[in-house]
């Protein structure tokens, strides 16, 4: 089982209006590594059962994954569970937390135990890199686009 977990603070930005942009199915592509498209950005994504789909880059091959939001408490924390074929769950977690001049944001992403001999070996050698090297790239991507100001 892998787990990654990384923060990131957000100064002089209104959280609420931060996290309208994260659930905007449109603007995951602007800012979450190695996602190429989101297949219906159309897609409800408010409340537990909801799902969306996307394509991932993933060693040069582009994999369908699905998101499947399992609890939501806006606008202070996310739960959802990544689902892909071959490839253990990945559970996130994004918990917000309000400072006195913006807010700071916790990513906490666990795998499922793999079942597979194949999927033990990948979750080991190279899932863990995978998750941080994406998670690191995405909050970075963030903290670009909100040291702008949040995008309509």
């Amino acid at each position: 089982m892998a787990r990654v977990e990384q923060t990131r603070t957000y100064p002089g930005l209104d959280q609420r209006a931060a996290w309208e942009y994260l659930m905007d199915l449109h603007h995951l592509p602007e800012w979450y590594a190695s996602l190429s498209e989101v297949i219906d950005p159309d897609a409800r994504w408010s409340e537990p059962g909801d799902r969306f789909r996307f394509f991932y880059g993933l060693l040069g091959r582009r994999m369908e994954v699905e998101c499947v939001l399992d609890e939501v408490q806006a606008p202070l924390m996310l739960r959802y569970t990544a689902k892909t074929r071959w490839l253990p769950d990945v559970h996130f977690r994004w918990q917000h937390t309000v400072l006195a001049d913006g807010f700071a944001t916790t990513v906490l992403m666990e795998t499922d135990e793999p079942t597979s001999v194949f999927g033990k070996a990948v979750d080991r050698m190279l899932v863990p890199r995978l998750l941080e090297r994406d998670l690191s790239r995405s909050l970075d991507n963030l903290a670009d686009i909100f040291a702008v100001g949040i995008p309509e």
